[in-house]
């Protein structure tokens, strides 16, 4: 069956460590996109950052954003669902994180919110995009539902992190990452894939005629869904497990492969 999609992430798959698209990529993807084959982003990254990505990619689809919290078309005025964690539900994880001393920030309306910028709040590459604001104490300023939730902290800490947190919350909230400092928390149910669900959906393609593209465990359940799931060569080795395809290249230049390869 030959696919019809080509779903991927952004930092660390399709962007390179400075943030840029190799050529090889740009190139691979103007020629499949020239064949009617259809692109998306799935990223944890703001809508802002996804759409200004997706139009220097050439991506007209709508993209999944915030780990697929937010599904949104690049093109004015069209699609858009978000499924976020409810204010009350995102007080309750400032709460926890507060009686820890963990670094934690939300977003809303395309907005990065933070009690007080530090030094965790600079290592967000949605700030080139994005504003930030401080709201002072998240336990008690005034927001709306957020996509979702980051906690920053040493990669040696992450893990333990994550475990309080799938102890505190339980399954009502869904955990990833999509760097080793971070620990991402979105509403139940919430993921990459779920996202691209919908968006196949409603663009009449099946989870078997889609490849998707990652290398962290924010990608894992979009890996496992797709027909073809690709690991980058850059990819932790978790991720390589669960992969059909390991790439032989490396960011970009693995996107490219892949297309090379299976399209």
């Amino acid at each position: 069956m030959p696919y019809k999609m080509l779903a991927l992430d952004l930092d660390n798959t399709l962007l390179s460590k400075d943030l840029t698209i190799t050529p090889a990529a740009k190139a691979a993807l103007a020629r499949l996109l020239d064949r009617g084959v259809l692109a998306t982003l799935a990223t944890g990254r703001m809508y802002p950052s996804a759409a200004y990505y997706a139009k220097m990619a050439g991506v007209a689809c709508p993209l999944a954003c915030y780990n697929g919290a937010l599904i949104q078309s690049a093109q004015p005025g069209g699609y858009r669902l978000l499924r976020p964690l409810s204010a009350e539900k995102a007080r309750k994880i400032a709460e926890f994180c507060r009686r820890r001393q963990y670094y934690v920030q939300l977003y809303n309306n395309d907005q990065i919110l933070v009690e007080r910028r530090t030094e965790e709040t600079e290592i967000d590459p949605d700030l080139m995009h994005n504003q930030c604001v401080e709201i002072g104490d998240l336990t008690q300023a005034e927001y709306g539902p957020t996509p979702k939730m980051i906690v920053a902290a040493p990669p040696d800490q992450t893990a333990g992190i994550r475990r309080e947190l799938e102890e505190e919350f339980g399954d009502s909230v869904t955990l990833a990452a999509s760097k080793d400092y971070l620990v991402e928390i979105m509403d139940k149910g919430v993921s990459k894939a779920s996202a691209l669900e919908i968006i196949c959906k409603n663009m009449g393609i099946k989870p078997e005629e889609v490849v998707c593209c990652g290398d962290n465990s924010n990608d894992a359940a979009m890996i496992q869904w797709a027909g073809l799931g690709v690991a980058v060569g850059n990819a932790a080795p978790a991720i390589k497990e669960l992969a059909d395809y390991v790439a032989q290249r490396t960011y970009g230049d693995a996107v490219a492969e892949v297309i090379e390869t299976f399209f």
